[in-house]
């Protein structure tokens, strides 16, 4: 009897732990089917693709590429796994606020368990840490310069009267005037010199005419070129005259217009045995 029972004590226990050994498989199992799920492959053969593709460009770290394919694999088929590439493509590429956003997709879509859920979880811990870090070495924003004398704030009134601008200065009228006067008077004078130019020629044209004196034969045609000449001379004077006296004028005009230059010249008259006219100085 004590045989038997030792028998029958032993197969329970062979029992028991075969069942125990079976019970480990199926969680194991179950635990593997759970981590497959979470990176499965797409159905969709274009999407397949694009995960191949896209893993052959991360293999040789050609990461914008891969996340190109990745992406275009997603909107095919919406998977898990495509999630995760992604985020660790812009982890790779230093993109950690897209790659936390893609990682918790991934966690919130893909419900992974174990070491991958645990390293997911590493990686976005770790990139939240580097966002810290760089936020904190940021340099401090500078303030605002303050604003110019004659501007007013916000709710602040300017002052009920400013200083006068200063005039700006421009050429006096009677410098203008001058200089009108002035271009009259050359004029004038240009005139004299083409009359006195015609004077001569007349007088030249009346000594071809009668080359001798008494003139023969052609004493009246001489005698009107003569007068004609004289004429001409006449007129050339009183050009040179009257231009002569404008250019005088323009110049007292134009020394007397500017008040500040030129305030202290004197124009006064002047005669002597040698000069009659008008004399301009400075007054000190």
């Amino acid at each position: 009897m004590k045989a038997t029972n030792q028998e029958s004590i032993s197969s329970r226990g062979r029992v028991f732990a075969l069942a125990s050994l079976f019970v480990v498989g199926m969680i194991s199992a179950l635990a593997n089917t759970a981590h497959a799920d979470a990176l499965a492959r797409p159905t969709n053969p274009v999407a397949h693709e694009h995960v191949k593709t896209g893993n052959r460009y991360y293999r040789v770290r050609e990461f914008e590429k891969a996340i190109e394919e990745y992406k275009a694999g997603a909107v095919r088929e919406d998977a898990p796994v495509f999630y995760y590439n992604l985020g660790q493509c812009y982890r790779n590429l230093g993109r950690y606020e897209e790659a936390i956003w893609q990682y918790e997709r991934f966690l919130d879509r893909g419900k992974p368990t174990g070491k991958l859920e645990a390293s997911v979880k590493k990686f976005i811990a770790q990139m939240n840490d580097e966002l810290e870090k760089k936020a904190m070495k940021q340099p401090p924003a500078e303030p605002a310069p303050p604003p110019p004398p004659d501007s007013a704030s916000p709710g602040q009134m300017l002052p009920a009267s400013l200083p006068p601008a200063e005039p700006r200065r421009g050429m006096p009228l009677q410098q203008k005037i001058a200089i009108g006067v002035g271009t009259a008077g050359a004029a004038t004078v240009a005139l004299g010199i083409v009359l006195g130019l015609r004077a001569r020629s007349f007088q030249e044209d009346a000594d071809e005419v009668c080359p001798t004196s008494p003139c023969a034969g052609r004493a009246d045609e001489a005698n009107e070129l003569i007068d004609r000449g004289k004429m001409s001379a006449r007129y050339a004077n009183v050009a040179f005259g009257v231009g002569g006296a404008a250019i005088v004028g323009a110049t007292v005009l134009w020394i007397t217009g500017s008040p500040t230059e030129h305030k202290n010249t004197a124009i006064v008259p002047q005669v002597s045995r040698s000069f009659t006219g008008i004399a301009a100085g400075l007054r000190f």
